[in-house]
């Protein structure tokens, strides 16, 4: 069993976060009372619905020290996604209008295509030396991951789309590599 740390954001689905990991040993905090992290397996940083990567800063400013500094690895959600993209590099652009469907990626982990539930207004074009991306959709990066640091990334929202199974495969195959 894993201790998993959910940080949340003020998200809408922050629960549904922790049904994503059956059997695991799931805690939540506020995003601004992180605890000591150390005893942690995992970090998962719920969404952020108020706030976009363009805003200033200052909101995420305990998250962004905790990611450059964490020993732990680290799983993101839609905002962090982006955020973290933008951070280290990357090129993050608004899209036209917001998309809020069920959309196709492609996974390079298993060359496979799986459906995915996206809500988001930002799209991840081009990728900074050290970020990889492991989805890609249409609109962008869906999936990205640090190349020498436990960091990984999704832009859709599976904790949103718990009917659908298809991205589970992707998460196992992913907590499977942080594990």
């Amino acid at each position: 069993m894993h201790n998993i740390l959910v940080v949340d954001n003020e998200s809408l689905h922050t629960k549904e976060i922790g049904l994503l990991f059956p059997g695991q040993n799931v805690t939540f905090c506020q995003y601004n009372k992180i605890p000591d992290t150390k005893n942690y397996d995992l970090i998962v940083l719920s969404w952020w619905s108020h706030y976009s990567v363009m805003h200033q800063p200052s909101p995420y400013k305990k998250e962004i020290s905790l990611i450059r500094n964490s020993k732990v690895p680290i799983l993101g959600i839609c905002l962090w996604c982006q955020l973290i993209a933008h951070a280290f590099g990357s090129t993050v652009k608004k899209m036209s209008e917001k998309l809020v469907k069920e959309i196709e990626i492609r996974n390079n982990l298993d060359a496979k295509d799986y459906k995915v539930f996206e809500a988001h207004k930002y799209a991840i074009k081009t990728l900074w030396s050290e970020i990889e991306g492991i989805s890609k959709s249409k609109y962008g990066y869906e999936i990205i991951r640090h190349k020498t640091r436990p960091l990984r990334w999704f832009q859709f929202h599976p904790e949103a789309d718990m009917e659908h199974t298809e991205w589970k495969k992707i998460l196992k195959e992913i907590l499977d590599i942080i594990f």
